[in-house]
């Protein structure tokens, strides 16, 4: 993955960066696949892909009504709000107010992304009945070791 391969360079903005794109294409991708599972078209779920949905949207509204769980962003006792404040803000201050981050930033923004992924997989497993598909691709998938 990019963002580790930039975090053990040095690069610690990079590396931030990084993870957090790749929280989101993860958070896209799973609820392109739980919409597939609902049963919509690839044409439908491309026009839900087109229609603007925020990242926070995505995740207090999509992925936390058909997942369940604790999806709090504003607090860090639940695992997605740890992430949110470990590395989505951490991501804004790099990119927006230019904050230069340490290697002890990207270390934190490693553990957010993988702490989120693994809420991700345990909601996934909870509801892999109703979305079968989707627990397949990403609890079975490529790289996993299933």
């Amino acid at each position: 993955m990019r963002a580790e391969r930039r975090k053990h360079e040095g690069d610690a903005a990079d590396a931030i960066i990084s993870f957090q794109t790749a929280a989101e294409t993860l958070a896209y991708e799973l609820w392109a696949l739980l919409l597939a599972d609902e049963g919509l078209s690839e044409a439908e779920i491309a026009s839900c892909r087109e229609a603007g949905l925020s990242f926070r949207s995505l995740l207090s509204c999509e992925l936390a009504h058909r997942l369940g769980g604790q999806w709090d962003l504003s607090s860090d006792r639940p695992a997605v709000g740890r992430y949110w404040a470990r590395l989505y803000v951490m991501r804004n201050r790099v990119v927006h107010a230019g904050y230069l981050p340490h290697d002890g930033d990207a270390d934190e923004a490693e553990a957010a992304f993988v702490e989120f992924d693994r809420f991700l997989d345990y909601q996934l497993r909870s509801k892999a009945k109703q979305f079968p598909r989707a627990a397949r691709a990403k609890l079975e998938g490529p790289g996993t070791g299933s």
